[in-house]
């Protein structure tokens, strides 16, 4: 069942051939899937036609990854019936995968009343994790390739701009329920290099979790 299961995606122009070869193998509804344009260069509707219905330009010129996440987040929950149970699915662009995967990802959660599931990249079996268990690289859900129950209503926080900000947002998901991953044929996408800039992001959020939580983030 896919109709209450929603994809968002932030994404640059310059990756348009990475977002439609990620779209195409998920093979998910294109009226169930938002993307986020990002400026200078930000994708237009055209660029998506039958890929994606919701393409929404944030508009701030600004290198800021959770307000491009809230931004899909929010335009899903205005779509949605109040009270009705639903899913958002936050991709990287330049993931592979199948249309059996969302699916999956979908029927995990729910079948195990789970608040944000992923990908299992590490083992060939389900996992479960609870609130106040130690996180690690393994014990998570990955930072990208999230799934959550769009009910909870958790958001990213914006405190952080970068790095960590999927590693908060299991935290607030397992103050609701477990969280789980499950294995699937989803690949990560491909790590890019660090700008200086971006380096210095990663010092100072990892703080900024440590300082929420308590915690290391893993």
């Amino acid at each position: 069942m896919t109709g209450s299961t929603w994809i968002v995606v932030p994404c640059q122009r310059s990756r348009l051939p990475l977002l439609a070869t990620a779209l195409k193998s998920l093979e998910h509804p294109p009226d169930r899937v938002v993307v986020v344009a990002t400026l200078p260069d930000p994708l237009t509707p055209v660029d998506l036609r039958g890929r994606a219905n919701h393409v929404l330009l944030h508009e701030a010129p600004e290198r800021h990854i959770t307000r491009w996440w809230n931004r899909g987040l929010d335009h899903v929950r205005s779509l949605v019936a109040e009270g009705d149970r639903y899913e958002v699915f936050g991709i990287s662009s330049d993931i592979a995968g199948t249309r059996d995967d969302v699916p999956k990802l979908r029927t995990f959660m729910r079948d195990n009343d789970l608040a944000m599931v992923g990908p299992n990249y590490f083992g060939s079996r389900d996992r479960f994790f609870r609130n106040g268990e130690p996180r690690t690289v393994f014990d998570r859900v990955p930072g990208v390739n999230w799934m959550i129950a769009g009910e909870t209503g958790i958001r990213l926080d914006t405190e952080f701009r970068w790095w960590y900000d999927a590693d908060d947002l299991e935290m607030q998901a397992r103050t609701h329920s477990r969280t789980g991953i499950t294995p699937t044929t989803i690949s990560p996408g491909d790590d890019t290099p660090l700008s200086d800039e971006k380096q210095r992001w990663a010092i100072e959020d990892r703080q900024k979790f440590v300082e929420k939580w308590g915690v290391e983030p893993w």
